[in-house]
């Protein structure tokens, strides 16, 4: 069986001189494939901003944390990172080692985290950094699309705001929302073919020819009729191709929920494979009900466990192929984070660096004052009301700020053709 992650919880403690020569080393690296797009309007409002703030981007890519990195050595900003706990085992922990003098701690996600949430609270009560958090909670590759938040960030914000009043220090607690979009500055097709070429060749024994769009709706159909064949279901006639996803993940889902909990749950359908992941880990670790395991999922093959290991799995990836995301006039970047998963779940890995240079367009929006969420308690609104109330704000800002540079790109490229 192949190592297993770690629980313990690794704190950041982070040094300015490290630090400084990280910024240094990722203003070289990062724009050999990113481009940063950032407005100088944006930059002198994240600057105008008090420290402590909460910083609240969108997940789209594996280069996101250099992406925010770089964004906070323009803006002057002094922040720590909040990042999955596994990470910090890498490179036999040499990894997490520089990860916590860069200012980052870990988080086991799904699991208990009792340990990262008070130092979560601390970090914000103390207002001498800011704290980054991924408000959707993993990287789904929706370039697009904020998929559903996470409720920490409107939690913490709450409850540092609610303790710095019972200090008599009452202050302005900030989220601040930072939407991302990546778009290829150049001709990418021919990537783009040869991945679909690859993908044909080993799935279905030689590439296609045509039109780029049905050919991976073809893999991806075959992927799916495999997996219902592998789990014993059959689409209903003229059901939708999505439908059969949702459906093939909810009977799976359910089949899981009911052997390793005793009932169906409710949720998120990846936070629901999530949570049978960490239970079947925890078995497998001999950990009892695992709450607080997190770890890469893995199972050694004649393990009873394994095959419910990778059917949760397979629920938790089957979340990222989100209906009416590609579409025959699909963008280059749909096309390739489509190809990048369907590549995942072929030859199984993850291509995790960019596939062609790209531009990263970050726009900054003006911070949600937690203050004005909690007026809503006092008009008898529930604690678990206002939370919702926020993280249904914090996705519509998010959500529309992308919606705003796609249409801020499709401006530019209109312009670009008169």
């Amino acid at each position: 069986m192949a190592r297993l992650t770690g629980t313990d919880f690794r704190a950041a403690r982070p040094s300015p001189l490290l630090i400084a020569l990280a910024r240094l080393l990722n203003r070289i690296l990062l724009p050999r494939h990113t481009t940063l797009d950032v407005r100088p309007t944006d930059l002198a409002l994240l600057r105008g901003l008090p420290p402590g703030c909460l910083i609240a981007p969108n997940h789209a890519h594996y280069a996101d944390p250099m992406v925010t990195f770089e964004l906070a050595r323009r803006a002057g900003r002094r922040v720590i990172y909040m990042a999955t706990r596994e990470a910090f085992d890498r490179w036999r922990g040499v990894t997490g080692w520089f990860l916590q003098r860069l200012g980052v701690f870990s988080v086991n996600r799904g699991g208990a985290n009792v340990e990262a949430q008070q130092f979560a609270r601390a970090v914000v009560l103390a207002g001498d950094y800011d704290l980054l958090m991924f408000p959707e909670g993993a990287i789904y590759l929706l370039n697009d699309r904020v998929m559903p938040l996470k409720p920490g960030v409107a939690r913490l914000a709450l409850e540092a705001a609610d303790e710095c009043i019972r200090q008599g220090r009452p202050r302005r607690m900030l989220i601040v929302p930072v939407a991302i979009k990546y778009r290829f500055t150049g001709d990418i097709a021919a990537t783009l073919e040869a991945s679909a070429a690859r993908l044909e060749a080993n799935l279905v024994g030689q590439p296609r020819s045509g039109p780029l769009y049905p050919r991976i709706v073809a893999l991806g159909t075959e992927l799916l009729a495999r997996a219902e064949r592998a789990y014993g279901l059959m689409p209903a006639p003229g059901e939708e191709l999505f439908e059969r996803v949702r459906r093939l993940r909810r009977s799976l889902l359910e089949r899981l929920e009911q052997k390793h909990f005793g009932r169906i749950r409710e949720g998120f359908d990846f936070d629901r494979a999530r949570k049978i992941i960490i239970r079947i880990q925890g078995r497998l670790l001999g950990a009892g009900s695992a709450g607080d395991y997190y770890g890469p999922p893995v199972a050694p093959p004649d393990d009873p466990l394994a095959a419910d290991l990778e059917a949760a799995s397979l629920c938790a990836r089957s979340v990222s192929f989100h209906e009416d995301y590609l579409l025959p006039d699909s963008t280059p970047e749909r096309m390739a984070e489509t190809l990048i998963k369907l590549e995942r779940e072929v030859l199984g890995r993850e291509v995790r660096a960019p596939i062609g240079k790209r531009r990263a367009v970050v726009r900054i929006e003006p911070p949600l004052d937690v203050g004005e969420f909690m007026a809503r308690e006092t008009a008898g609104a529930s604690h678990e009301d206002t939370i919702e109330a926020i993280v249904i704000r914090l996705h519509e800002v998010l959500q529309g700020a992308l919606d705003g540079i796609a249409l801020e790109i499709a401006g530019r490229a209109g312009g670009a053709g008169r």
